[in-house]
Formats: structure tokens, C-alpha cells, sequence
């Protein structure tokens, strides 16, 4: 994300690449929240997040909700490594940024 002009504030909130903080995410109000559904399984992970965190009345107060900015991003580009393909998961990201060229 630093690479594309952004501030991720996991950087500065290292806790937010292990565990989830409704509180941190409040405070900072992000234009844009990138999830990468944790698990082996999809359907599981992306119950949890709806009953954990979409639920929440808060969550739809943050702007990059409102916005329709709240991303679930693929694990095959974000949370593996991509190794050969970083140019991929570059290019995704810069399509959702600044839009496809």
C-alpha cells in the first residue's frame, strides 16, 4: 500500500495484522479497509465476518463502508505470497485505487 501512495494503518497499529480492533479501525476511519478472509474455509470466514464485525452498528458509520470501499481481497494475491505474480496483485490494487487505465 506504500508502494501505491497509502497509508496503511496497520503500520502503525502492528496489532492489526494479527487481530481485528473495531476501536482502531473507529479511530482512524480509513477511506479504504482491505480484508483478507483468514481459514480454510470461505463460506466459514466470511460468516464470521459478517456476524462479527458487519453487524456491528458502528461498521456502517465508517466511510470506506458507506463508500463501498470495505474490500475482501483474494488470498491467492495477498496472503500467499505471489511470488512471479507480484505485478498481479500490484495491478489489482491500483485498479481498485485509481481505477483501470
Amino acid at each position: 500500500l506504500n508502494d501505491l501512495g497509502c497509508k496503511n494503518i496497520a503500520d502503525e497499529n502492528q496489532s492489526l495484522l494479527k487481530e481485528f480492533s473495531m476501536e482502531s479501525i473507529v479511530k482512524e476511519d480509513p477511506d479504504y479497509i482491505f480484508v483478507i478472509p483468514m481459514g480454510n474455509d470461505d463460506a466459514l470466514a466470511m460468516k464470521n465476518l459478517k456476524e462479527s464485525i458487519e453487524k456491528n452498528p458502528v461498521w456502517n458509520g465508517l466511510n470506506a463502508v458507506k463508500n463501498n470501499r470495505y474490500i475482501l481481497l483474494p488470498k491467492e494475491k495477498f496472503l500467499y505470497k505471489p511470488n512471479g505474480k507480484w505485478g498481479e496483485s500490484y495491478q489489482y490494487l491500483s485498479e481498485i485505487l485509481y481505477g483501470k487505465e
